[in-house]
């Protein structure tokens, strides 16, 4: 969430204050060794009361910014209270004791840890191991927390609150370094991506172009096609039919697909050359991102021939950027090979990653700290982090992209509007 922040203010930003970037990494890395071998509990309990607090009133503003952004969903509302609940035991850790706040976030934890797992074992991707190694580190520290198994409770708190600023300060001698060797046009995109998977491989690395700076604000314009509606009559599977695929009539399935366009131009897709024939039965078959997945692709030239060739989007959302030119010089790379995997290289890892590529550095200012400390407090920069995470343990698929993309479109661009519905007729 930190990485995400820092990324759409972009390097251009921090460039003159790179120097508080390496001390506020430094503080935060001491702080997280003085937390961790920190003697006495009082101390800790006084310290998990103020970051109770802070974590609450975030909570608050959380839940608050979805009602306000009509994002409440069943899905968030629950993720919400359960964020709100582990805050407010937090906060009352010295009343109560440290007991019942490692508790409760071992089940935060363990929540966490065990949704991650079935999507590693669905995908199976390249580096799958490190990614069952990072969820069963999440389930052993709920472990660690629950049971006080070596560490009491408030030390255990106290190590965890160390961990979590020990990260927070890396990113941030991170980022120090990436403005000391690229300097105000070095680019976040390294900073931001994991390295669990390889989808990056194909963005330019170092510099972006420096005649952005001349350049003028196009508009970026996302089309979805969401699964459901891509087959007539498909069936109804919750969760199943919004990020994976659905099946129509005779079984036929769909994962919908995903584009993008800058001005008139640049139009980035990537489509199967034949159709990917699958039931219900074999998604764990289909999502298996082997090299031996890989099939013939193909680039569709505009929106145009995609909505003769198939049917309309059904959901569209614009943008502005002035990063035209390094999504350009990532499609000119990535259409070097023509390879199509449903998982590694398929039509919304190209949008997501062009996506941001466009939006990085979209917040930049003349007070960039200021700006951080807003959007550490946003909800939808939450919850973008938080889908950014599953998609890197799963893959990007358009009911993904669709939800990412308008979180963004709330981040950047708060008085704009969310994807919109587009009237359209089905051709087939």
């Amino acid at each position: 969430m930190l990485k995400l922040g820092l990324f759409l203010i972009g390097a251009r930003s921090f460039a003159a204050s790179a120097h508080y970037a390496l001390m506020g990494g430094v503080l935060l890395i001491a702080c997280g060794f003085l937390g961790v071998i920190v003697p006495d509990d009082q101390g800790v309990r006084i310290g998990l009361a103020i970051l109770g607090l802070g974590l609450a009133t975030r909570a608050c503003v959380y839940v608050g910014g979805l009602v306000l952004h009509s994002g409440l969903t069943v899905a968030t509302l629950i993720l919400s209270l359960l964020f709100l609940l582990v805050s407010l035991v937090w906060m009352a850790a010295p009343v109560i004791g440290a007991r019942p706040a490692a508790v409760a976030l071992a089940v935060a934890f363990t929540i966490d840890g065990l949704s991650r797992l079935p999507l590693i074992a669905l995908v199976r991707f390249e580096r799958w191991r490190d990614g069952v190694l990072l969820a069963s580190g999440e389930l052993l520290l709920a472990w660690v927390l629950a049971s006080e198994w070596l560490i009491p409770a408030y030390k255990s708190l106290a190590l965890l609150s160390g961990i979590s600023l020990s990260v927070s300060g890396h990113s941030l001698l991170r980022l120090a370094l990436l403005m000391h060797n690229g300097g105000p046009f070095g680019s976040l995109h390294d900073f931001l991506t994991g390295d669990l998977r390889s989808w990056h491989r194909e963005i330019p690395k170092g510099r972006r172009p420096e005649c952005e700076k001349q350049s003028a604000s196009l508009a970026v314009r996302l089309y979805i096609w969401t699964p459901k509606f891509a087959v007539a009559g498909s069936t109804s599977w919750p969760l199943v039919d919004r990020y994976l695929m659905t099946f129509g009539e005779g079984g036929k399935p769909s994962a919908g697909h995903a584009a993008l366009g800058i001005d008139s131009d640049l139009y980035l897709s990537h489509w199967p050359v034949s159709e990917i024939s699958a039931g219900i039965r074999d998604l764990p078959h289909v999502f298996y991102s082997g090299r031996n997945k890989d099939m013939p692709g193909l680039f569709p030239p505009s929106y145009a021939f995609e909505c003769e060739d198939w049917i309309p989007a059904d959901q569209c959302i614009e943008f502005r950027t002035r990063n035209a030119d390094a999504v350009r010089a990532y499609w000119n790379a990535y259409r070097q090979n023509t390879a199509y995997n449903i998982t590694d290289r398929n039509c919304s890892i190209v949008v997501a990653n062009a996506l941001e590529l466009a939006m990085e550095g979209h917040l930049r200012t003349r007070h960039p700290w200021l700006r951080l400390a807003r959007l550490l407090v946003h909800p939808a920069l939450w919850q973008a982090s938080y889908l950014r995470s599953r998609a890197h343990h799963m893959c990007w698929t358009p009911g993904l992209v669709l939800d990412y993309a308008n979180l963004l479109k709330q981040v950047v661009e708060p008085s704009g509007r969310a994807a919109s519905s587009l009237s359209v007729v089905r051709t087939r």
